[in-house]
C-alpha cells in the first residue's frame, strides 16, 4: 500500500505532460517510473500468492498478454483492466494530494 501512495502524485502530474494530440502521446519519466512501479508490486505479489502469469490472468478475466506488459512495465494499459488485475491480487490504487 505504500508502494501505491507514493506514486499516485506521479500519476497526478501525468496528463499536463502529455501533447494535446493523442496520436502523439510518448510515455514520460514520470509515467515510466510509476509503470515501472506498478510492474514490480504486481509481479512481487504475484509470486508471493504463487501464481502463473496464465492462472492470474484467468482470475482477473483478462489476457496473459496483458499480465506480461503490466510485469513489463508498460506505460499505457486500459484501466479497467488494470483495477481488476489488481483487485485479484489484493491490490488498489489509493488517489492522495501531494504535500
Amino acid at each position: 500500500m505504500t508502494l501505491i501512495r507514493s506514486i499516485i502524485p506521479n500519476i497526478l502530474v501525468l496528463f499536463p505532460c502529455y501533447s494535446r494530440q493523442i496520436s502523439t502521446i510518448t510515455p514520460n519519466s514520470a509515467s515510466q517510473k510509476v509503470s515501472g512501479q506498478v510492474a514490480r508490486q504486481v509481479s512481487a505479489r504475484r509470486g508471493a500468492l504463487g501464481l502463473r502469469q496464465a492462472e492470474l490472468a484467468e482470475l482477473a478475466g483478462t489476457s496473459a498478454r496483458f499480465v506480461y506488459e503490466v510485469e513489463r512495465g508498460k506505460p499505457s494499459l486500459r484501466l479497467d483492466k488494470l483495477v481488476d488485475l489488481l483487485d485479484v491480487l489484493g491490490l488498489e490504487i489509493v488517489l492522495s494530494r501531494r504535500g
